[in-house]
This record gives C-alpha cells, structure tokens and sequence, in this order.
C-alpha cells in the first residue's frame, strides 16, 4: 500500500496580495451596501412635517451639491449626515441635517448652518421651504384673462413662485391680456417655479424709424415713422418729460401719407371718430408734453410725424452734450426701433456718445451719423438715453451752464434704473 503524501501548498508573493485585496474589497463592499441601504431608507422616507414628497426629493428640490455620509455616533448607533448648499440671511451658505432611525420613525438629531447649530424654529422654517420647494401644481389655463385675475388663478392653483412677462401678436386677444403661458396650461410644475405670461400685443407699435438732425444752433427735427397695426383704441403717443429750457413744436403727422390737421387743444377723451386725422401736443404730469395724433382707422399703417426741440444740445464750460432720453419708459411693447443722430457736420469715429438703456442693442457711427439699433423688441420697462459729447461751441445754443462735461458724465452714473 502507498503511502500518501500530503504537502503544504504555497502562494506566490503577488498571489497572497491579490487575496488580501478581495478580502478588503469585498469588507468595503459589505460595508458600503451597508451605508447605502440605511441612506436610501432616510431618502425614502416622509417627515412628519411634510407629506409633499420623501426627503431624498427634499433635499434635491432645495439643496445644492448635496453630500450624503452614514456614521457612528458617539453612543454606537447609526447617523446619516446630508451637507448641502442653500441660501441663508441672503448669502450661500452650508448646511447639515443629521438624522437618525428609531425603529420606523426618523429622528432629527443635529441641524447646522455653517457648523453653527441652529434651533428648532429654524429648522422648522427649513423644512416648511423644502416642502413648498417640492410642492407641485397643475397651471390652470388663463387665457383672455387679465394680467391681475391670471394672477389671482394661479396662486389659487398653489402657486408661489415667480413670473415674468413676455409679448407675443394676437388676432383674437385685446391688448395687454394674456395669450398663454409657458409652461401651457395643464401641466404639471414645482409651486415655485418661474411661470412666462405672454401679454396680448395687439395694438403695439411693431417699428419705429427716427431721424435726430441738430442744426448749428442745437435745435434738433425729429422724424418718427411708425409701423402699426392698431385693433382698438383712439390715439398713438410719444411722451417726452422734464423739458428743461426746452420747447417742442409739432411739425407735420400724416398716416399712410394722408397729411393730419394739427390742432392746439388736443382732447383726449374725444372718440375716434373726433381724432382721425388730427395730431396735437398735450401737456404730461412730467414736466413735459405727448406728442399725440388720431389712429383714424384700424388696421395696418404707417404712421409719420415731425417736430421740433430746442436747446437739444447744451454748451458746457468745456464742451457741448446732448443729454436726453429718446424712448421713455412705459413707451411700448415688442417694438423694434432703429435711430439716427446727424448734424450740420459729419461725426467721426472719434465721437465721444454713452448710451443708457435696458435693450439689446447695437450702436456705430457711419457716414457721419450715429446709429442706435434694437436687436429685439422693447419691453414697456425698457428706454433709450444717450450723452452725446462734442468739441466746444460747436453749436450756438442759447442754453449756457456752468457744468464740464465730467459733471454731465458723474449725472449719467448716478441714474438708478427702475
């Protein structure tokens, strides 16, 4: 009978460390599914403040950059951390909520803001914030409606938010209601999300050409061509205010060419009817006048009118500016608009000029005149200022100041838009 033979088997060097390596791999592994699995269970489950919708979907609807980690505590038991970025007292900041299980019931042990533990009535603040940050709502359909009761529906839907607003044409919605939203009615969003009404047109001016020619004595004839398709109302505007040692005198208005009568007391609740054809100034409460004229007719039309401004440039101690505003605020909606500044002598490139504005526009000198150019339509909230700079007595005006240029300039920074 043989004898059996038993021997010890030996490993290599690179074996033995591969064996440690899945030992500690598989240790991590246990022990990561370990911490995923408590994690998730946190995630998936509700506070009893808020019934909107899990933590995990808390978190992520109102944090930013979250961080999840599982621990020991200091007393042995399980506590899951969850760091993220949010806003606090209006500055980015970092907060910690940790938690804890306690059979079926989630328990909040420590709320931090910046590793400054905070109180309960903060913390109850926060979740109320996550909560409506999770909350969802169906947009009701506003259209037709105005823009205070479209409004008034969608908070009644549950909406807190933000809105903006946006212009679109219409045939068949009156000027200034709204024609959509966007999101469409019918879908379903966040509570706080941001929600675009689209505002009714309509009567809007689509475009407006105006020519700016300032003679040597710094009286400037403006040219206005309107292009408009008017469905309602009796008279289109252009106000200008705070006319300071200024005076305006309307030239000439026409529509489609057909020349208006330019009367001196323009009534503003006259009809229709009592306006077509007829252009006039009527005194604002801006310290200025609207330039107004009859739109006689619906429908499509070229509008044009002409008038005057003296003392549209200024002599200062060291130079000569033209500071005024052009397109006022609250003017239109949708618009494009294309102007050109001349005078009795050609600007170069050279031409020192500052625009204040709230377009998207472009603007250039070329053959001796500036131009201000819209990229997109005006928003009623939206207007054109310009400071215009050129060599000393250059123009024969009749207003004199005391002022330099870098007076006029500081004046133009200090503007505060609206």
């Amino acid at each position: 009978m043989k004898e059996k033979k038993f021997s010890l088997k030996t490993y290599s060097i690179p074996g033995v460390i591969i064996i440690i390596l899945m030992v500690v791999g598989i240790y991590y592994l246990i022990n990561n599914i370990s911490a995923q699995s408590g994690i998730e269970k946190i995630k998936s489950s509700y506070l009893n403040a808020c019934g909107e919708a899990p933590i995990g979907e808390l978190v992520d609807n109102y944090m930013t950059n979250v961080k999840w980690e599982e621990k020991k505590s200091d007393k042995g038991y399980n506590v899951y951390n969850v760091t993220g970025n949010i806003m606090y007292d209006g500055e980015k900041s970092r907060a910690l909520i940790q938690f804890a299980r306690d059979e079926d019931n989630i328990i909040v042990k420590a709320f931090e803001i910046n590793k400054i533990e905070k109180s309960n009535s903060t913390y109850a603040a926060l979740v109320n914030e996550m909560c409506n940050a999770s909350k969802k709502i169906t947009i009701p359909d506003v259209k037709n409606m105005t823009e205070d009761d479209a409004l008034e529906a969608l908070y009644r839907a549950g909406f807190n938010g933000t809105y903006e607003y946006q212009y679109d044409d219409s045939d068949d919605i009156a000027f200034g209601k709204i024609i959509k939203t966007k999101p469409e009615a019918g879908k379903i969003v966040k509570a706080n999300s941001t929600i675009i009404l689209y505002k009714s047109t309509n009567s809007v001016i689509k475009n407006i050409d105006m020519t700016v020619e300032i003679d040597k004595n710094g009286t400037a004839t403006i040219t206005e061509k309107w292009t408009a398709s008017p469905k309602e109302g009796t008279e289109g505007w252009h106000p200008y205010s705070g006319l300071d040692n200024m005076e305006i005198k309307l030239i000439s208005a026409s529509m489609d060419e057909k020349k208006y009568e330019i009367v001196e007391n323009w009534n503003e609740n006259a009809s229709l009817q009592d306006k077509a054809y007829k252009a006039g100034l009527y005194p604002n409460d801006s310290e200025g006048y609207d330039i107004v004229f009859g739109i006689s007719e619906y429908g499509k039309h070229e509008y044009k009118i002409t008038y005057t401004i003296t003392n549209f440039v200024r002599n200062l101690i060291d130079s000569d500016v033209t500071y005024f505003t052009l397109l006022p605020y609250n003017f239109s909606s949708e618009t494009n608009f294309k102007i050109k500044i001349k005078s009795y002598y050609d600007f170069d490139d050279g031409l020192t000029y500052r625009i204040r504005n709230k377009y998207d526009i472009k603007s250039y000198v070329k053959k001796g005149s500036l131009y201000i150019e819209s990229k997109s339509g005006l928003k009623t909230n939206e207007y054109i200022t310009v400071l215009i700079k050129y060599p000393k007595d250059t123009y024969t005006t009749t207003v004199k100041e005391t002022e330099s240029y870098a007076d006029y300039n500081q004046w133009f920074d200090m503007v505060i838009d609206d």
